[in-house]
């Protein structure tokens, strides 16, 4: 199960984006808490008057849960409980709609993160939250575990909440290895002869500080992972740069040497 949000101030854009079929088979609304207005676009226009007193920019989380195959409501309502008891959604109000797209359902949630004062719910390593609530759920349903981009931190999450979801992603080698297409990291580099190496700083390609970088190697345009990365070529620019698409691990990218906590 994949998850993906954004955060905003909702507004007829948001309305018009849930509510579109161009990109899906059928929408049709979903469930709903705390909100009176009929149809998909008047509910999300109903939460934004209802966010209107917030102190933030940013009042409303729209979240979308994707199922890996056919999953059943029973385990997308599972995927929001956890949600809510994570991030102390459990009293705010949302919207939802229910997508259909290549025979498959996915859902989305628009929350209001704003409470009675007008201060906002903290969203704090929301991405690697939503990874841990996902492999517990594939756990729970017996289904393959997805592997995430924050598999470290997830795997040290569940050691102490739910340590046989831990073993498990141990087991599937999620601790380990590469991360998946949707968690690519982008870097630009100076277009180079074939046959160079050079040194991918995550700060700054062209600078090299020693510190977890990547060593790529340009064999008939296309760069090769020599150290610790898969690089591939997406394409080139008139500008004489040429895009990589970095697949690896999080620390060896970000070169924090960990991923945040939970």
């Amino acid at each position: 199960m994949l998850s993906g949000a954004t955060r905003g101030a909702g507004g007829p854009a948001l309305g018009r984006h849930v509510a579109s079929e161009i990109l899906n088979e059928s929408v049709r609304m979903g469930p709903s808490r705390g909100l009176v207005a009929d149809g998909i676009r008047g509910q999300v226009a109903e939460l934004t008057d209802l966010v209107s007193h917030a102190r933030t920019r940013t009042p409303i989380y729209h979240v979308h849960c994707d199922p890996e195959g056919a999953w059943g409501e029973q385990q997308r309502e599972r995927f929001w409980e956890l949600f809510e008891e994570e991030f102390g959604f459990q009293n705010q109000a949302y919207a939802s709609q229910i997508h259909v797209k290549n025979d498959r359902e996915h859902e989305h949630r628009e929350y209001n993160r704003t409470r009675a004062d007008g201060t906002a719910i903290r969203l704090d390593n929301d991405f690697a939250r939503r990874e841990k609530i996902a492999r517990i759920v594939e756990h729970e349903f017996e289904r393959d575990l997805v592997k995430g981009g924050w598999n470290k931190a997830v795997i040290a999450a569940l050691e102490r909440e739910r340590p046989e979801v831990a073993a498990a992603m141990r087991e599937a080698g999620l601790d380990l290895g590469l991360l998946p297409a949707p968690f690519r990291r982008f870097l630009l580099l100076p277009l180079v002869p074939l046959g160079s190496e050079m040194v991918a700083d995550h700060d700054n390609p062209a600078v090299d500080d020693g510190a977890d970088d990547v060593v790529i190697t340009v064999l008939d345009g296309c760069a090769h992972e020599v150290d610790k990365v898969d690089v591939d070529v997406v394409r080139r620019l008139p500008c004489s740069l040429l895009v990589l698409a970095v697949m690896g691990d999080v620390e060896a990218v970000a070169g924090s040497g960990r991923d945040p906590p939970l």
